[in-house]
C-alpha cells in the first residue's frame, strides 16, 4: 500500500502534455486507491483486534458453559465418548450433572423410570472391592516391567471416593486403603504413582506427580483426614508450589488441585489455579493436557476441568458461589 507515499509527479514536455480530462482521471484513480488502502487497513486492524480478544480467557461463566457444550457436542448416542471411555465419560456425567441438577434437564430416578440403576450399586461395589490387595491398595496400574497390574496410588484413591462416598467399605478396609496411601508419599510432599514408579505419562488418570497428589488428598480428606494432618499439609505445599510455576503447565492437575484449594487452602491459591484453567481452554470450548496424545481436546480434561470450575472456582455455574465450595463426589 502507497497510502504515505507522495503522488509521483511528471513533468510534462512540449511533446505529451497532458489535457485536463487525463488528469481527471488519474486523480479520480488515485483517490480510489488511497480509499481501497484505507479500508484494507481499517480491516487488518480489525482482524487484530479479534484476534485479541480471542486469546483473552472467557469469564468463568462463559466458560463452563463452553465447556458443557463440548461434553454434549462430542458425546455419542450411547452417551460415551469412545475410545478408553470409562475414565472419560465418568467426570463428563459429573460435570454436566453439576450444572444441570437444578433445571429441568435432569430427571430424578424416579421421573426417568431408572429405579432399577440404584439396584446395581451392590454390584459394583462387591466388584470394585475385589480389587483391593493385603497391602490395602487397589489394583489398576499395569506394570510393564513386572508384566502384571500392580496397586497404585491414583486407582486406590478413585476406589475411595466412590466407595466412601456410596457407604460401601468397611471401616477396617478403608484405613487399609488410607495406609497404603500414605505408605507412598514422598520427602516433598508428592505421592508416587507405586511403590517404584513416581508417575507414567502414559496412565490417563494419573499422568504426573501434580495430579495425582491431588486425587490423593481428596481421597485422603473423605477419609476423614483433618486439615492439619502433617500428611495433608506437606501434600498441600507440594501443590502450593506447583500452582507458582503454573502446573508445568498441565491443566488436568490444575483442575484436581483447585478442588483441593478449595477446601483446605486460601482463596488465594484456588484463584491462581482457577485463573490457569481458563486460560487454557481451546477455542472449541473443550480443555486438552499437553501430555495426551490427542491433538484434541479431550472428555477427560474438559470434564475435570468443568466440575473444578463449577465446585471450586470463584464464580460457580448461578452466577455465584465462592472460592471455597464444598467438594461433592
Amino acid at each position: 500500500m502507497t497510502i504515505n507515499q507522495p503522488p509521483v509527479r511528471l513533468r510534462p514536455s512540449i511533446k505529451n502534455c497532458p489535457s485536463r480530462r487525463s488528469n481527471s482521471r488519474t486523480t479520480k484513480s488515485r483517490g480510489v486507491r488511497r480509499v481501497t488502502a484505507i479500508l484494507l487497513l481499517a480491516l487488518c486492524l480489525l482482524v487484530e483486534v479479534n484476534l485479541l480478544q480471542s486469546a483473552e480467557a472467557l469469564s468463568q461463566n462463559d466458560s463452563i458453559t463452553a465447556a458443557i457444550n463440548w461434553l454434549m457436542l462430542h458425546q455419542q448416542s450411547d452417551g460415551s465418548y469412545g475410545s478408553f471411555t470409562e475414565p472419560q465419560t465418568g467426570p463428563a456425567a459429573y460435570a454436566m450433572w453439576i450444572r444441570f441438577q437444578d433445571t429441568a434437564k435432569v430427571y430424578t430416578f424416579s421421573q426417568s423410570q431408572n429405579l432399577h440403576l440404584l439396584n446395581l450399586l451392590p454390584g459394583v461395589t462387591a466388584n470394585l472391592t475385589k480389587f483391593q490387595q493385603a497391602n490395602g491398595g487397589f489394583l489398576g496400574y499395569f506394570d510393564t516391567a513386572s508384566n502384571k497390574q500392580v496397586t497404585s496410588s491414583v486407582d486406590t484413591a478413585m476406589a475411595l471416593l466412590g466407595l466412601i462416598n456410596s457407604n460401601s467399605l468397611p471401616a477396617t478396609k478403608k484405613q487399609s486403603a488410607v495406609n497404603y496411601l500414605l505408605s507412598l508419599q514422598n520427602p516433598d510432599g508428592s505421592f508416587n504413582l507405586t511403590k517404584s514408579i513416581r508417575s507414567s505419562s502414559l496412565y490417563s488418570l494419573g499422568p504426573e506427580s501434580i495430579s495425582i497428589t491431588a486425587l490423593v488428598i481428596l481421597a485422603l480428606r473423605d477419609a476423614s483426614l483433618s486439615p492439619g494432618n502433617s500428611t495433608i499439609i506437606s501434600a498441600l505445599n507440594y501443590l502450593v508450589a506447583s500452582a507458582s510455576i503454573n502446573f508445568s503447565g498441565h491443566v488436568y492437575a490444575a483442575a484436581l488441585s483447585l478442588l483441593v484449594f478449595s477446601e483446605f487452602s486460601d482463596v488465594r491459591d484456588a484463584t491462581i489455579a482457577d485463573s490457569f484453567i481458563l486460560q487454557q481452554q481451546n477455542a472449541d470450548g473443550g480443555f486438552r493436557d499437553i501430555i495426551r496424545s490427542s491433538s484434541g481436546s479431550t472428555a477427560l480434561d474438559t470434564g475435570w476441568a468443568a466440575v473444578a470450575l463449577q465446585l471450586g472456582g470463584s464464580i460457580c455455574c448461578g452466577g455465584g458461589g465462592g472460592g471455597r465450595r464444598p467438594y461433592r463426589m
